[in-house]
């Protein structure tokens, strides 16, 4: 099952689950990978799905699995809190607006302004490494703070007003599921 650095939190602790390698890509890229039988299925999200156009998923199914908060999250320092004064952030780095036109219109809708990194920064570790060079903020989830190391050293700020993602699975288009993605189901709900 394949996912996106803001999902991949979601599928800690499905052992049962093949690795797969976390990146951001189009609605279209994702599906073409669940139609090929290259991933058994995806997770996406919705603000991706409103703000593609004319994505193709013939031949699959959505399910919609629900909602998650995204707030912004900045590298924590020592200290940075002392003053219990936020810290300024100057742009949320986001990934290429081809790959993610719907958080690019979110985030913008929401006044702030957004730094593109490009395809080669596309691991959690990466965007770390980012964050750690100043003033910068990601999107994410706050559970994913407890849920992924990675991100345990993150501190989460809310965005005002909220921003939700939707969040859809996409799945080859067959009578039934199969029993690795009923349990993986199960996990997420």
């Amino acid at each position: 099952m394949g996912s996106d650095p803001l999902h991949q939190h979601l599928l800690s602790g499905c052992d049962w689950l093949l690795p797969t390698p976390v990146r951001f890509r189009s609605v279209d890229a994702w599906a073409e990978l669940v139609r090929q039988g290259v991933l058994d299925a995806a997770l996406i999200s919705g603000l991706e799905l409103n703000g593609a156009r004319d994505a193709d998923t013939s031949g699959l199914r959505l399910l919609e699995l629900g909602s998650l908060p995204l707030e912004l999250a900045v590298a924590s320092r020592a200290g940075a809190d002392k003053n219990r004064q936020p810290p300024t952030i100057n742009a949320v780095l986001v990934p290429h607006r081809g790959l993610a036109p719907g958080l690019h219109h979110a985030l913008l809708s929401r006044g702030l302004r957004l730094r593109t990194i490009g395809n080669s920064c596309s691991t959690p570790e990466q965007w770390l490494e980012r964050l750690a060079d100043g003033d910068l903020a990601m999107p994410i989830d706050p559970a994913s703070c407890n849920a992924d190391q990675w991100a345990s050293g993150l501190l989460t700020l809310p965005m005002t007003p909220e921003l939700r993602s939707p969040l859809w699975l996409l799945l080859p288009r067959t009578e039934g599921l199969t029993g690795v993605l009923t349990w993986t189901l199960e996990h997420l709900s």
